[in-house]
């Protein structure tokens, strides 16, 4: 998630530091299979694809901004990806929700649907599933907006939309749709008996001062932040790790 620091400095590589060395007798290692500007549909056939055959045994989800995408980012982006800077350009000037011809509240059904394929693969590769809430700049309360309410967030959407002395911001529109994206794909997630971990109660216990310095952006944490990251997604999965280890042998040992 970070623009400006190396691999190392990335909160995915920091991870290993606050995981437990091995579970129940198992050494711990983790894999990063991230890819920039990928949304639920190709995270998707990525699973299916390239992890699958890895055979892992969990897989950690991680998204909500790139469902702003429009459909045809997904060949542009593996035309371009690792092979021109014009990848960024086209992502920020065509991508991520231009004025002229977005809609003001990103649809969610395709993704929800993206989603679920994410966790079949993940399963039919004997995989555990786990989605961990995606953090960024903008705070709980927005504009008298509760980010955490979704009926709040589409009503203050709709309110937009329907204001003709509105100048398009970017910076406003991007945020709550992935805050709306956060809370519906948690919905998503247990609905489908997947764990949520959630991370939005440390984000929003940050001081305003802490938690705008720990990203370079709206949604990129910076080598701060990437170490705020690091510490709490790995503090949150020791605790899902040791719950499930504990529940395996609650169920062995009756």
């Amino acid at each position: 998630e970070d623009m400006l620091s190396g691999d190392v400095e990335m909160w995915t590589a920091l991870l290993k530091f606050h995981l437990p060395a091995a579970i129940d007798g198992r050494s711990v290692r983790l894999v990063n299979a991230g890819r920039k500007a990928f949304n639920a549909t190709r995270i998707a056939q990525l699973i299916y694809q390239e992890i699958a055959p890895f055979e892992p045994d969990v897989i950690v989800y991680y998204e909500a901004w790139n469902e702003q995408y429009t459909p045809a980012s997904p060949w542009v982006g593996s035309l371009l990806y690792g092979r021109s800077m014009l990848v960024t350009y086209f992502v920020e000037k065509f991508i991520l929700l231009p004025a002229e011809r977005a809609s003001f509240t990103v649809p969610q059904d395709y993704s929800e649907q993206a989603f679920k394929k994410a966790i079949g693969s993940a399963r039919a590769a004997g995989a555990d599933f786990a989605y961990v809430t995606q953090a960024s700049q903008i705070p709980r309360f927005y504009s008298e907006t509760d980010t955490m309410d979704g009926g709040a967030i589409e009503r203050r959407l709709d309110a937009l939309a329907r204001d003709p002395h509105y100048r398009w911001n970017a910076y406003e529109i991007s945020a709550l749709n992935q805050r709306l994206t956060v809370l519906n794909t948690m919905t998503w997630a247990r609905h489908e008996g997947a764990p949520v971990i959630n991370i939005m109660p440390e984000l929003f216990a940050l001081t305003a001062q802490a938690h705008q310095s720990y990203f370079d952006d709206l949604g990129h944490t910076n080598c701060t932040g990437n170490q705020w990251l690091a510490r709490t997604v790995g503090a949150n999965l020791a605790r899902y790790f040791s719950h499930k280890n504990a529940e395996t042998q609650t169920a062995s040992n009756p």
